[in-house]
């Protein structure tokens, strides 16, 4: 929880929310990170332990591949153990949601369709969820 705090307290200090309510996310190689900001101030947060090594070696196994049937089971479980908190911030509609992690990042660039952007150029680039929800699908239908 303290990494959470930290995290939202940097991201504060490194975006101006005016006042505006955010989500910050940070994807870690262990665990996930989510905070509320409203107003500068941190409203709640919490960690998950759905980081990216931690997930792929709970869903890929060994075929370093994720099929329809693990990937449904993964979007299941992660929706199941980040319900309680997504509810909760839900209720407070936030209208900026930004990531803060290198995972982030390249996410960011590659949705971007900049593969080449320097990772320094993607900070306050907004990315559309439809091009995050494409950048998905070549991820998964990749080996």
């Amino acid at each position: 929880m303290e990494e959470a705090r930290l995290i939202g307290l940097a991201a504060r200090d490194g975006v101006d929310l005016g006042d505006e309510r955010a989500l910050v996310i940070d994807v870690g190689g262990g665990s996930v990170e989510m905070i509320l900001l409203e107003r500068g101030k941190l409203v709640t947060a919490d960690s998950f332990k759905l980081g990216v090594i931690r997930l792929a070696e709970h869903f890929l196994g060994g075929e370093g591949k994720l099929g329809p049937k693990a990937r449904k089971r993964l979007v299941e479980q992660v929706r199941a153990w980040t319900a309680d908190f997504v509810r909760r911030v839900a209720a407070r509609k936030p209208r900026l949601v930004f990531g803060t992690s290198g995972t982030i990042l390249t996410l960011g660039t590659l949705a971007a369709g900049a593969p080449n952007l320097k990772l320094d150029s993607i900070h306050g680039r907004e990315v559309s969820t439809a091009a995050l929800e494409r950048l998905c699908e070549e991820l998964v239908a990749m080996s």
